[in-house]
């Protein structure tokens, strides 16, 4: 069953006419991984803002945003509100900006809870989700400002998050790049782990085309705001067809080869 469904989707930068996405049509089936790859600037950043309407006045989105039978992109922003965070979430590679800095992880999470349970049962989930999530530290996570913990701390903050909101779709964003190998591993595992247990669907943009590879059912490949390409991961990464695909995977190999000569 189809839970997000993206028709001719059209940004445009408003004061020069410049198309940022252009004519972008998607779909994410309930329970599948989507992978997003792309050079930088090929609009992946801009399509995961788009689906929750959290681009600048500046970018004039056209087109249908269709989410559990909803067009999202027709609705005033008042009434885009209840879906952010409650129906999908958003995991953005800077975790820190995420994050109130003057109140504690702790105060965050159970006011964010708060509006389905009492305090008490609000911090008991609080606990639960963190050790879902593979923080086992749970009691000093929330007693913690955002700025004591690492960034892969964050990260899984976020995750936990989402967990407690019991969203359906989450849209995550380049939520590995900024975190050392071990981190990242561990996040992969975590977002693995999670979307399998919850048959969540998952929308998950990265430049590391190892990770797009473990997590991914499908991969959308982009290039100047346009799909090039839409297969399943095996054949993207096997018979890639796209020049530009072709150029991605061949620079992941070049790569890996100055690594280990």
């Amino acid at each position: 069953m189809t839970l997000l469904r993206i028709d001719d989707l059209t940004l445009t930068h408003a004061p020069t006419g410049q198309k940022l996405i252009d004519s972008l049509s998607l779909e994410i089936l309930q329970g599948e991984v989507l992978g997003v790859i792309g050079e930088s600037g090929s609009g992946k950043s801009l399509l995961c803002k788009s689906i929750l309407g959290l681009n600048p006045p500046s970018l004039c989105p056209t087109g249908r945003i269709d989410f559990q039978g909803i067009d999202l992109l027709s609705l005033p922003k008042e009434r885009l509100r209840p879906w952010r965070g409650q129906k999908i979430a958003l995991i953005l590679q800077e975790a820190m900006s995420a994050f109130d800095p003057l109140s504690k992880i702790g105060s965050q999470m159970v006011e964010t809870l708060r509006l389905k349970f009492p305090k008490e049962r609000a911090l008991e989930i609080a606990h639960q989700n963190l050790h879902q999530a593979g923080l086992q530290e749970s009691e000093r996570i929330l007693k913690s400002y955002p700025h004591e913990l690492s960034g892969g701390e964050l990260q899984r903050v976020m995750i936990a998050l989402a967990i407690t909101q019991e969203v359906e779709l989450i849209i995550a964003d380049e939520p590995t790049s900024a975190l050392d190998l071990l981190w990242q591993k561990r996040i992969l595992e975590q977002f693995q782990a999670i979307q399998e247990s919850r048959s969540l669907s998952l929308l998950f943009v990265s430049h590391d085309l190892a990770a797009i590879a473990h997590l991914a059912d499908r991969i959308l490949v982009m290039h100047q705001g346009r799909e090039v390409e839409c297969a399943p991961t095996q054949e993207i990464f096997s018979r890639p067809t796209h020049p530009q695909t072709q150029k991605l995977i061949q620079d992941r190999q070049l790569l890996l080869q100055g690594l280990h000569p």
